[in-house]
Order: C-alpha cells, then sequence, then structure tokens
C-alpha cells in the first residue's frame, strides 16, 4: 500500500486528486489538506510515503513545506502541483528535493497513478541502498536502555498488515527495530532510548512512540491495536525476558478490553486462586439465569479487583462449571445422555475463548440459558419434571408409590415403568438417594441421634435407614463418621502446617 497525503489550498483541486486516487486500488490517501502547517503537524505523528503538493499556498508557502518536510525527514517522496506558467517555482522546489511533479491542468487518474508509482519505485531503491548491507539485516544495539513492546489487532486477519505497517513506522520515527517472528513468538518491537536520556525523557519518549504506532496502524487499517510494553533493560540478553514481561503485560486485556496500552511496570498479578460455587437450587429454581449470571458477575469481579490471572480465572471457572452442569444433568439424565448435553453445550470451550471478562460473562450465561431453557423444554415434555421437584422438596416426608402415581394420574405399575425409564432407577431407589443425601447432611452437624435423623428424613426407623445407607453408600454410618473424622484432623494439620 503507497501512502500519500494531498495539500492544496485549491479546495476542487484536492477534493479531484482525493477522488481520482480513491479508485486506486494500492494507493491510500492518508489525508488532504488546505493549509501546508496543518500538513506538517499531520506529518509529525503520521507515515506518509508521497506527499502532493502545490506551490503557491497561504502562510506557508510549498516550497518552505518542502524544506521542512527534508529537514525533518516527514516523508520520504515528493511531488509538486505546477502550472505552465510558473515553471521556475518548480525547478527550485525539484532543486529542494522533490521527486516528481504534475501539471494540474493535465492531471488523470492514468498521469497521476503513473506518476506515484514511478516515485514509490525510486524511493524504494533510494532507501534500499540505505539499508545496512549484512544477512541479519538491522541490529539493536549492544548498550543502551531498550524495551520490547508486542501489538495484537482485535482481528487477526490484519496482523501481517499491522506489522509491515509498524516496521515503517519504527523506522521512520527510528525508535528502533521490529524483530520478525521467531520461535514461534509473534513479531515484537524494540524501543531504544538515547543514552542521555534521563527516567523522564524515557517515559515521554516511550509515550510517543506508542501513540505513534496506535494512531498510525488505526489510519490505515481503521482497527486499534494494543500494545503491551515490557520494563525497561540494558543487555541484549534481556530480550527474551523482555518479551515475556510484555506477554504477561497483555492479559490485562482481558479486563481493561478498552484500554490501549499495558505497561509491565503497572502490574502486578496475584497468585491466589479464588474458587467459585454455583447454586443448583437457584439455577433450577424461579431465579433461574439470573442467579447464575449474578454469582459469575460477582466472581469475575473479584477476579479483577484482586488481579488474578486470565489463565487462572479460566482454569477455576472450566472446573467449576463443569461440576456445575454435571450435578444440574445427573438429577435427570444418564451418563451417557449427559456427554450429549456436554457436546451441545460445550461450557469448557466457551470459557477457554473468551477475549475478555465482559465476553466471558456473556458468552457463558448465553450458553448456560438455553441450556436451561432446553432442559426445562425437555423435562416437561417427558412429564417427570414436577415428579423429581416434589420429590426434592417432600424427600424428608414418607413419600409413597401410590402417592406419586396419583400426582401423575397413572397406575403405579405405569408409573414405575414410565419413572425407571426416566431416570433409570426404580421410585424407591431415588427417593431413598435422596433422602440419603439428607441423612449424610446431619451427620455433619453432628447434634442428633440417629433415630431423630431418620426421624427428620422420613424413615420408617432407624434400622431401616442404617441399612439403605450401607446399601446406597457401600459404607456403614460408623464408618462414615470416622472417615470424616479422619478427613478433617487431616486438614486441620496441613492448615497449621502451611500457617
Amino acid at each position: 500500500m503507497i501512502r500519500v497525503l494531498v495539500v492544496d489550498d485549491e479546495i476542487l483541486a484536492r477534493v479531484g486528486i482525493q477522488s481520482i486516487l480513491e479508485n486506486c486500488g494500492d494507493i491510500r490517501v492518508a489525508g488532504a489538506f488546505g493549509l501546508a502547517g496543518d500538513a506538517l503537524d499531520f506529518l509529525k505523528t503520521n507515515i506518509v510515503d508521497i506527499v502532493i503538493t502545490d506551490i503557491e499556498m497561504p502562510y506557508m508557502s510549498g516550497l518552505e513545506f518542502i524544506r521542512k518536510i527534508r529537514e525533518q525527514h516527514l516523508a520520504e517522496g515528493i511531488i509538486i502541483l505546477s502550472c505552465y506558467d510558473k515553471f521556475e517555482y518548480a525547478k527550485e522546489a525539484i532543486s529542494l528535493g522533490t521527486d516528481g511533479y504534475l501539471l494540474k491542468n493535465s492531471i488523470n487518474q492514468e498521469t497521476i497513478e503513473k506518476e506515484i508509482h514511478r516515485v514509490y519505485e525510486m524511493i524504494s531503491q533510494r532507501e534500499a541502498r540505505r539499508r545496512p548491507e549484512n544477512d541479519g539485516g538491522p541490529q539493536p544495539d549492544q548498550g543502551g536502555i531498550k524495551a520490547v513492546a508486542i501489538f495484537q489487532m482485535p482481528e487477526n486477519g490484519k496482523q501481517q498488515m499491522a506489522a509491515k505497517l509498524v516496521n515503517d513506522i519504527v523506522a521512520h520515527y527510528r525508535m528502533g527495530y521490529l524483530i520478525e517472528s521467531v520461535h514461534g513468538r509473534s513479531p515484537f518491537v524494540i524501543f531504544e532510548f538515547p543514552e542521555e536520556a534521563d527516567q523522564e525523557a524515557r517515559r515521554e519518549l516511550l509515550e510517543g512512540y506508542t501513540e505513534a504506532i496506535l494512531k498510525n496502524i488505526f489510519q490505515y487499517t481503521n482497527e486499534m491495536p494494543y500494545l503491551a510494553v515490557s520494563r525497561e533493560f540494558q543487555e541484549l540478553q534481556g530480550i527474551p525476558k523482555g518479551y515475556e514481561e510484555a506477554e504477561d503485560a497483555a492479559q490485562m486485556r482481558f479486563y481493561k478490553k478498552d484500554t490501549q496500552v499495558f505497561y509491565a511496570k503497572d502490574i502486578r498479578w496475584s497468585q491466589e486462586r479464588p474458587g467459585v460455587l454455583f447454586d443448583k437450587k437457584e439455577f433450577t429454581g424461579p431465579e433461574g439465569i439470573g442467579a447464575f449470571e449474578r454469582q459469575l458477575r460477582s466472581y469475575l469481579d473479584q477476579c479483577r479487583r484482586e488481579r488474578i490471572r486470565p489463565k487462572t480465572v479460566k482454569e477455576i471457572l472450566t472446573q467449576s462449571v463443569s461440576i456445575f452442569i454435571y450435578s444440574v444433568l445427573r438429577e435427570y439424565f444418564t451418563d451417557r445422555e449427559i456427554v450429549w448435553w456436554n457436546n451441545r453445550y460445550p461450557a469448557v470451550d466457551t470459557v477457554i475463548s473468551a477475549k475478555s471478562a465482559d465476553g466471558l460473562l456473556e458468552g457463558l450465561t448465553k450458553m448456560m440459558a438455553g441450556l436451561r431453557r432446553e432442559l426445562a423444554e425437555k423435562l416437561d415434555r417427558d412429564g417427570f419434571f414436577d415428579v423429581l421437584d416434589y420429590i426434592d422438596k417432600h424427600c424428608s416426608a414418607r413419600i409413597t408409590l401410590k402417592e406419586l402415581a396419583e400426582f401423575k394420574n397413572m397406575s403405579v405399575s405405569l408409573f414405575i415403568k414410565k419413572f425407571k425409564a426416566r431416570t433409570n432407577m426404580a421410585p424407591v431407589q431415588y427417593i431413598n438417594q435422596k433422602k440419603i443425601e439428607l441423612v449424610k447432611e446431619y451427620l455433619k452437624e453432628g447434634t442428633h441421634t440417629l433415630g431423630e435423623i431418620a426421624e427428620l428424613t422420613g424413615f420408617s426407623n432407624e434400622n431401616y435407614m442404617v441399612r439403605v445407607f450401607r446399601k446406597t453408600t457401600g459404607k456403614t454410618i460408623t464408618d462414615y463418621r470416622k472417615e470424616r473424622v479422619i478427613g478433617e484432623a487431616g486438614n486441620t494439620a496441613a492448615k497449621e502446617e502451611s500457617g
């Protein structure tokens, strides 16, 4: 792409040239100005290959404009616009270092496009002759203060275009060097600062460098990239570590998606791993997806405040959400059926692929809303959602098969058959499993006798509860209590040791 700036105080001429160039596929008009002073300010912060300028303009003449461009190295190519009766001006402009000229009254798409390509070829050859003749190309200096900056486009498809632009920008402003992709790493910039520059001067230079890169890339791609900058270092051996620091700083974009520059020196990541538990009853209850969204938002806000690394957040969430989904589905489906649901609602992929905390919140909430909606519809069609819900709410009472069958207007035998087909368990087995979960909760509390627990959980007597407990869990209540005591003692010892 050839970047062109048009400068002419005659608006018709300026707009005419701009409209002609818009039809040239490989030529991009970076800007168009009526005053040389405005164009000069633009050139100080924007990369342009060729300036097309009139000579006679108010306030600052074209000749003075050309002189300043050359003195400040603001553009490599210059084409002047000339009239027949002002050719003396053209000769003086050429002596100042212009590369071509166009006659205003003979401009058309063919002539202007041909002249721009001719000049671009000329300046490309000129730059090639100035480039150091070595196989490795320009190399960073051994001494001096440096910093590594990585850059990333919102759309990866434009990353290659951005790399070419950054190479031009870095060379134009003499910021340092662009290092092409090596060892699987993305291209990155090594900023170099003058040895005499103090810390404040380096800070101002760095801000100027990042602003120039962001502004120019946006100018030519219409996409705003983001940059992540390492801490300063001196030796070339510090480049790999600098790259890692910049890459680490770039993770902050997960929380601050509207920020364009991230500095490693400003970021301190926490090593904590805060957990999150989602409430199954709220999710399947009246509050539904609203409760899940609040819990997820609260967790992400906590991670943002505590500066938990996005990688850590995703690791914890993938595990927590997977366990949560399984705990919801296992109430109604077999493991084989659950595999179908997991494939239909890939929570892990949704979490891992999220580019930002906001995107993760939106994507995961939307996915879980879909899961909940389809789950409710399927259970409603199956006709047993209300039965399972009834059992959950009344499992501490003495529920009878006759009671459940009448609830569904079925005979007891038909109800048992359909219930088993739906849950892969007999009704009594399912009810006892729910009751044993309640028994475990009372055993944890340790404030009731076994007889009292049997009464509270709807068993006909203590002995029957003990037999059902062993059949359901594979262990006696005494063994279960011992395991809990040993487990709690181990946890206490581990905490004391770590403390």
